[in-house]
């Protein structure tokens, strides 16, 4: 999604930029049109709302800058209409090719017919950034380390210098102008419940608060980007300003790493250590010390990422574990057989090749659940796009809602029957579910994490 909206707005400018030249026009324009085409067909609107009021943000900017500069004649109308052309036929293909898939999305529970008002995210989880550094090294206890990576910025440096950076002049900083707003809706919507009627209107009932803090925090750096090149053109701040700029961030920083769930995180002295550095940046970049402000930050950078590995070599970790070895072996022995599992086996088992009962649905396919709900009592828990968990009993079935994007069926043993599922990877031994007409069969397990493969005999 990111790389397409700035392909497009790359596209766009230098098309302008490079007016002159006609190559360069063909070149930009096709630019464009490819990456509007995979903006589109992205079909995420949590984060193509958002991006999209960007794009448009940008858009002005350009015809701010160029109105004066670009004069459009008929190789314009060839090359813009080659471009529209271009993303017309992509996605139009791709929409009937797959419309059912499409039809099918809309008219879930979720996220088809999810409608957010915003003013659900928790303040001082906006300051999550200062936390980057820390989750190479050791998880986060109160929630999913991939959630939580943010942004570097220096949003709230400029928030308090905006009176001074634009009053009278957003003519002439227009770029740094469209992008503050931005950023400040952004904030707004995490931060305000708005009535439905504006969310709908405005398409941003389709963008959950955890969306709209992506969209901030990567603004927020073209926005820091932007104040950097500014401020450094500028007379350097008197030194009061300067210190209460700089207190006012440590200020919110403390505020926010101290009486949040970030203080389940951190110990006393690395909240100390990130006050320093961060007061010892904002301070670098005021006084105009280019050079070692960009040393500190740049090292930040690289030392943030230094404990991350993006780079990995086969596939062992899948396939050599010991229960993945009896699963193939399993499947090769009886092969098409339908399994189920417990906790992640949802994710893991379609991984091994296997016909999995639970897995990921993309689209729900509703009449695969009349079996265990014939009259649809439960039909708001599974039209969803979904994680389906398993868990294994000789309780009643129960579907349980567990959040937007998962849910968990319990399933008994008569359950199993009805689906004619033959193999069981659990967590727990359950020989005594066992039936004089539904035996069970251990084949494997416990393993180290506690698992068993069961076959079920009907």
């Amino acid at each position: 999604m990111v790389f397409f909206t700035f392909g497009f707005l790359v596209g766009i400018y230098n098309y302008f930029y490079y007016h002159e030249n006609k190559r360069w026009r063909i070149f930009f324009s096709l630019l464009a049109s490819i990456c509007a085409s995979g903006f589109i067909l992205v079909l995420y609107p949590a984060l193509q709302v958002p991006f999209g009021y960007l794009i448009l943000l940008f858009l002005i900017a350009f015809f701010m800058d160029f109105r004066h500069k670009v004069k459009f004649d008929k190789f314009d109308a060839v090359s813009i209409g080659l471009a529209i052309f271009i993303t017309g036929l992509i996605v139009i293909v791709s929409l009937i090719t797959s419309w059912d898939s499409l039809m099918g999305v809309l008219h879930t529970i979720y996220p088809g017919n999810r409608v957010s008002v915003g003013g659900d995210f928790a303040k001082k989880d906006i300051f999550l950034f200062l936390t980057n550094w820390k989750m190479q090294f050791q998880d986060v206890v109160y929630n999913n380390n991939s959630e939580l990576s943010s942004f570097y910025h220096f949003f709230f440096v400029i928030l308090l210098m905006s009176p001074v950076l634009f009053y009278k002049k957003i003519k002439e900083n227009s770029y740094g102008f469209l992008l503050f707003i931005f950023c400040v809706f952004n904030l707004i919507w995490m931060s305000v419940r708005f009535p439905t009627f504006f969310a709908k209107i405005t398409l941003w009932s389709y963008v959950p608060e955890e969306r709209a803090y992506l969209a901030f925090s990567l603004s927020a750096i073209l926005l820091s980007i932007w104040f950097i090149h500014y401020i450094w053109e500028q007379k350097k701040l008197a030194l009061l300003p300067q210190i209460l700029i700089v207190g006012f961030n440590l200020g919110l920083y403390f505020f926010a790493l101290y009486t949040g769930n970030l203080r389940l995180y951190l110990s006393k002295l690395e909240i100390i250590m990130i006050l320093v550095l961060a007061g010892v940046l904002i301070f670098l970049l005021l006084n105009k010390r280019k050079y070692l402000f960009s040393l500190v930050l740049v090292g930040v950078v690289l030392f943030t990422g230094s404990g991350v590995n993006p780079v990995a070599r086969g596939v062992n970790a899948v396939y050599e574990k010991e229960l993945a070895q009896s699963v193939m072996e399993i499947e090769k022995k009886d092969p098409n057989q339908v399994w189920a599992g417990e906790r992640m086996m949802h994710a893991y088992l379609p991984m091994l090749g296997v016909h999995t009962f639970n897995g990921t649905a993309f689209t729900p396919n509703l009449d695969s659940w009349k079996p265990l709900d014939p009259t649809g009592k439960h039909e708001d828990i599974y039209n969803r796009y979904s994680h389906i968990y398993v868990e294994i009993g000789n309780n009643e079935q129960q579907f349980e809602l567990l959040n937007a994007d998962a849910f968990v069926v319990r399933l008994g043993l008569e359950d199993l029957k009805k689906y004619n599922i033959k193999y069981l990877v659990t967590y727990e031994n359950i020989d005594k579910f066992a039936t004089e007409t539904i035996q069970l069969k251990q084949l494997y397990g416990p393993d180290t994490n506690g698992a068993y493969i069961y076959q079920v005999i009907y």
